[in-house]
This record gives C-alpha cells, structure tokens and sequence, in this order.
C-alpha cells in the first residue's frame, strides 16, 4: 500500500481536487489533437494517464503546464500556485553548460529548499554532479527531471513519462519513490504493467480522447467482461473463426475465452486447425486488453 504522510494542506483543502480538467480541447492547423478531456485530481492521488506513444499524453501536459493555447478549462485550486505544482518534461531542459551540480544549486535556491539527500541518492545523482548537463544521457536527464520535480515536496507533482529511458534497477527505485511521495502525482506513461502496479486511478488516452472516465485498473479490466482470459498465437489463417473473441496487436493475436470450458474449447480448436505447432501462451486481462478493447469502436471495429 502506498504511504502517506501528513502534507500541509488544510482539513478543507484535503477534500477538494488540486485540478479539474473541464472540456479541454486543442486543435493545431484544423486538426484536432486534444478532444473534450474531463477529469480531476485529488489530493496525494496517483493519477496515470496511460496511452501509446503518441496518443496525447505530452500534449495534454503541455495544455496543464499553458505551454499551449487550448480551448476549455483547467482550474486550480487557489493555493496551488505555479510555484506549488511541478513538472517533469519528457526530457529536462537546461542550460547545456552548466555541470549538474549547479543546475541542481540554481534548483535549490529558486525554491529556497535544501537538497533532498535521500532522493539524491537514490537518482545516484552524486555520480553526475561534474558532468556538464548538455551531454547527459536520456536516462541521466530523467534522473535529474524527477529530482527537480520532487525535491521539494510539492502538492502536485506532474512527470511525464518517467521511467522511459531508465534501466530496470532505477526504474524500480522510482516507483518506490513514488508510493512514498506525500503529495499527488500524475504522471503519463505507455507501459501497461507499470500504470497497473502503482495508481489510485488510470486514464486511458487515444488519439487525444480520453476512452473512459478515470477509474482503477480492476474497473478496467472488468469492462472485458465476460472474458477472463486470452490466447495467444503469433498469426491466424486469413478467415479464419476461433471460438472466441479476437483482438489483432503487437504482431500477434490474441483470442479471449470466458471460462474453464471455453479454454477447453479454444484449444481443442487451435489443435483442429493445426496450429499448436506454431506455439501459444494463456494470458490473463491485463490494461493493454482494454486499451484495444475500448479503442476497436472507435476504428469501426
């Protein structure tokens, strides 16, 4: 379960959202790349905004950081000031020759808060401090973004996706910073297993439309009901017709069942069909299932 310690909002602050998003739209060139986006978030709430790569996650972060001009609202609770919300782009921008050591001391005396040492060991950060910013690696810059973003302990935290780039140990140590964070945190990514393994609440986004009011992911995956579990076999013969629901991705297919019997069933099917030979796994639901599930309307499936 994640940690919460005590944060310095009031009795009556607690119990209203830091944002709400109202009607968000934004188009580019007559195009529209963010569509009536609704949704809110509550005070030390993991929220994930969940979506392919681009599907508008970065963008929608932009629409809250006013880096763009979009049509809609955003509304902020009023004592979450600029100062009091940070964000941690894709990939953190500063002055190239400046050494992170006094990146990190610029950082500091602009929110007038001392280092963190525990998040500074942990984004090992004491190995950059005399490398000069502008030749960081991808996952280096990322270490120094969520740094910056958390350092100093803000009510709303919002990093956009965090972990790309990072190698599995630093990945992990983030999550654990992340379930000790005292204060909300949103955050966007495309990896499935991470979305489900550390929220409060997951929105889904595709094509700059979120495809389902923010929930958790067992809400989610309930919406494949009543499919318990799936197959999956790396190709199907054209017109071909499993006993079972089929979602075609990531190069393979994927054929869900209902129950016991309806494995029994799939696979007596894919033995008739002389397809064991090419090899299949038995999955369970996981988010990317609904992801698809909930996008194939969408594309007139």
């Amino acid at each position: 379960m994640r940690k919460i310690e005590p944060v310095s909002f009031t009795e009556s602050n607690s119990i209203h959202p830091i944002f709400q998003v109202k009607n968000l739209e934004y188009k580019s060139n007559g195009i529209t790349l963010l569509d009536s986006i609704n949704f809110e978030i509550m005070p030390q709430q993991i929220f994930v905004l969940l979506g392919e790569n681009g599907s508008g996650k970065s963008l929608l972060i932009e629409a809250l950081a006013n880096d763009i001009h979009y049509k809609g609202e955003v509304e902020w609770r009023a004592d979450i000031t600029r100062e009091r919300r940070t964000i941690a782009y894709d990939s953190f921008a500063t002055l190239p020759g400046l050494k992170v050591r006094e990146v990190l001391e610029l950082l500091h005396a602009f929110y007038k808060r001392p280092a963190d040492p525990s998040l500074y060991e942990v984004m090992k950060l004491r190995e950059l401090e005399d490398k000069p910013a502008g030749i960081l690696s991808k996952g280096e810059r990322k270490r120094v973004g969520i740094y910056a973003a958390l350092f100093s302990s803000p009510p709303l935290a919002i990093l956009d996706e965090p972990t790309d780039g990072m190698d599995p140990m630093m990945r992990a140590a983030f999550w654990r910073v992340i379930e000790n964070c005292s204060g909300a945190i949103m955050l966007t990514t495309h990896m499935w297993d991470e979305a489900e393994a550390v929220h409060d609440r997951i929105a889904m986004i595709r094509r700059g439309q979120l495809l389902h009011p923010p929930t958790s992911a067992k809400t989610l995956k309930a919406l494949v009901s009543p499919f318990t579990g799936k197959i999956r076999v790396p190709s199907l013969p054209e017109n071909s017709c499993p006993p079972g629901q089929v979602i075609h991705r990531d190069g393979a297919s994927f054929i869900f069942y209902r129950d016991d019997a309806g494995l029994d069933k799939l696979t007596a099917w894919l033995r008739e069909s002389d397809l064991i030979s090419a090899g299949y796994s038995t999955l369970p639901i996981d988010l990317a299932d609904v992801y698809h599930w909930l996008m194939e309307p969408r594309d007139g499936a």
